[in-house]
Formats: C-alpha cells, sequence, structure tokens
C-alpha cells in the first residue's frame, strides 16, 4: 500500500524486570512498583507508531504513579485514549476523582497533574495530540469516562478490537483511513466545552467531600440530589454501585496518603479514621479485598 494512503508501524517490543521497567515511562509518569498480588516481576510493553499517534499494550505490575509538573513539560498535549483489559486504576486529577476499571473507555489529559494506584493490570491505549481531535484542556474535563455499552464507548471500543489483534500480529502498516475513523470517534465522543458537570461527576463529588464519615450511606446521595437509590445506583453502575465505589475511594485516599507520607510514618490508626474506616482491621480488610494483599506489605518495595 502507498505512503499516501497508509502509515509504516514502527514498532516496539519490550519485557523487563519491575525494579529496572518504570525506566521506559519517566518521561510521562513517576512510578513507583508496590507488592501487590499477582505481581508477575516484570512489564511487558508493546508499542506503535502510527503519524503523530503512538499505540500501546502494556502488562504492568502494581504501582503507585504520578504525573507531575516535569511530565507536563514533555507530555502536557497528549489526551491517553486507553481501556483495561485487566485490573484499573484509582486517582484524582486535582480534586476530581478516577475509579477506572474494564468495561470503560477512557480519556485523560497529560497537560494536567494526576496521581493514582493501579493493582496489576493490563490496558490497551493511543496517545494522541490534542490538536489532532480538538481537545481543549481549558474547557474539558481532565478525564472522561464512557461505558463500553453506551453509543460513543461501544464504538471505541469496537475500533480497538479492530485494530490492536492486527499490529499485536505483527501488521506493518495501518490504513490513514482506519486512524482517522478512529479520530471522528474521539472527536465525536468529546464533550461541548464548557459543558455542565454530570449528575454522575457531581454525586462523585459528594462522595469524595465526605469520605471521612463513617455514616455516608446511599439515602444521604438520595437526599442531596433529589434522586431514588435506583437512580443513584444506575449513576454509579459502571463502578458498581454506590456502595462499592465509596468503598473504592476511601481504599484508594488512604493509602495513597500512606503512600505520600512514608517518611512521616503516619499511623494506621490516623490513616484508616480520617477516610472513614472504623478501625485499622477494616482498612486492612479493604486493601485486601481490592489489591490480594496484606497492608503492611504493599509498601515494602
Amino acid at each position: 500500500m502507498s505512503a499516501e494512503n497508509a502509515y509504516q508501524l514502527f514498532k516496539f517490543h519490550s519485557v523487563h524486570p519491575t525494579a529496572d521497567a518504570w525506566k521506559q515511562f519517566e518521561s510521562l509518569f513517576a512510578l513507583t512498583p508496590l507488592r501487590m498480588a499477582d505481581n508477575v516481576g516484570e512489564i511487558e510493553s508493546f508499542s506503535w507508531i502510527a503519524g503523530t499517534c503512538v499505540f500501546a499494550q502494556v502488562a504492568m505490575d502494581g504501582n503507585a504513579h504520578e504525573h507531575t509538573e516535569k511530565h507536563i513539560e514533555r507530555s502536557g498535549d497528549l489526551l491517553f485514549v486507553h481501556r483495561f483489559l485487566t485490573g484499573g486504576s484509582d486517582g484524582r486529577s486535582g480534586d476530581v476523582p478516577f475509579t477506572l476499571r474494564p468495561g470503560m473507555i477512557i480519556f485523560h489529559d497529560y497537560s494536567r497533574p494526576y496521581e493514582g494506584i493501579q493493582p496489576p493490570s493490563t490496558l490497551q491505549s493511543v496517545h494522541i495530540p490534542h490538536d489532532l481531535v480538538g481537545y481543549d484542556s481549558k474547557t474539558m474535563p481532565p478525564h472522561i469516562i464512557l461505558d463500553v455499552q453506551s453509543p460513543h464507548g461501544a464504538a471505541i471500543n469496537a475500533a480497538f478490537d479492530a485494530m490492536m489483534p492486527d499490529f499485536l500480529a505483527g501488521r506493518d502498516e495501518l490504513e490513514k483511513v482506519r486512524l482517522e475513523h478512529l479520530m471522528d470517534l474521539v472527536r465525536a465522543a468529546l464533550p461541548r466545552p464548557n459543558e455542565d458537570a454530570s449528575i454522575a461527576m457531581q454525586v462523585q463529588a459528594f462522595v469524595e467531600k465526605r469520605l471521612g464519615d463513617q455514616m455516608l450511606t446511599i439515602e444521604d446521595a438520595q437526599d442531596a440530589f433529589q434522586l431514588s437509590r435506583a437512580q443513584i445506583f444506575e449513576i454509579l453502575g459502571l463502578f458498581g454501585g454506590f456502595d462499592a465505589y465509596l468503598a473504592s475511594r476511601r481504599t484508594f485516599c488512604a493509602l495513597f496518603d500512606l503512600y505520600k507520607h512514608r517518611s512521616t510514618e503516619r499511623s494506621l490508626e490516623d490513616v484508616a479514621a480520617q477516610y472513614g474506616f472504623g478501625s485499622v482491621d477494616a482498612f486492612n480488610q479493604a486493601v485486601s479485598m481490592r489489591c490480594g494483599t496484606d497492608l503492611q506489605k504493599i509498601f515494602a518495595v
């Protein structure tokens, strides 16, 4: 196929022990490996450059990651469009929380700092220059989450399904029309500039401000937004419902607090209380369910 109709794919594949592999992501993140269940001790990364876009499939161990001002200088013009095949991530971009799981298509803006904790995960992605799809970080949210059952989410998910197996099978070219189709799908899924925050984002913000309230229930959210229990569950259905979302946010925020303050040795009792856990045992149980390992082992890196 002629160069007028297709991009040559520049392919890279690497497998590294976890202790060495973080270096390949240093332009995007500061990554710290954490001891979580199902770690395999290495990171396997496939990537393909097509025009100005970079596709990737990465299998990585559990980690804490920070996208800082230093990284923004190198990659701040990129939109990270991805899906998790396994695992997920919990974090925040500024004051905006995110909880990411398989079954979602996620747009993440690299022009703003964010931080998160991720269990062992496999994800597929494409990095896209903002200008290519018209993403505006001044008027659009720092992350956009699409259910793969929604029209936009299903279309983008189908595009990944069609393209990634070809890449992994060793394809040397990508037709320009296929890449432009994916760019069209991303453009169509972007919110209108300055669009009001969705009810889902409002409910998430409501929960985020009240993580330390041990008595917080779905009824509180119902009262605050004048919604039924079924409506709240539907709004947070991507995250497993209200209780699952609340537990995930508490666990992430507490873990990241401990990660950030390891040198000050904040007591587990203080952190557990701050994020709404009735006891250290309850905190440890939540960590075990989310990460598959004992709390005391996670930061022993």
